[in-house]
């Protein structure tokens, strides 16, 4: 029989200030997965909810490990740093130039990786609209 903290809703995050969704990102993404896991007993697979722009964050470590994820639902997420918060400034928060972005997109940008979690059959909830 588990805790009955065990079987509730919980939401935890860690601040990594404008970074979007840099490699750095991740690394402090992975960094609280672990503790959450190994330390707190939270589910080796959680469903992950986003809003905004977390959704750059959120959705680039999942790419990047959906292993680690059984599903993804989002409040007006952001998938593209090309249409928000734009190349010049996602640059910026990668410690890289625009250029240098650019051309790293097809790896580095989240929705041009998102097929990860398609073959890996995570489902994904999204309220949109016209507004954020």
């Amino acid at each position: 029989m588990s805790n009955s903290w065990q079987q509730a809703f919980a939401v935890a995050g860690t601040d990594v200030g404008e970074a979007y969704c840099s490699p750095a990102v991740c690394d402090a993404m992975n960094k609280l997965y672990k503790r959450l896991v190994q330390q707190r007993g939270f589910a080796v697979r959680p469903c992950l909810l986003t809003r905004s722009r977390d959704g750059l964050w959120l959705t680039s470590w999942a790419v990047r490990n959906p292993s680690k994820v059984s599903g993804i639902a989002g409040i007006y997420p952001v998938f593209d740093w090309t249409t928000y918060p734009g190349i010049l400034t996602a640059a910026k928060g990668y410690g890289l130039t625009a250029e240098e972005l650019e051309k790293q997109a097809d790896r580095l940008n989240p929705i041009r990786n998102i097929r990860e979690l398609a073959d890996a059959k995570i489902p994904v909830l999204i309220i949109h609209s016209a507004i954020d």
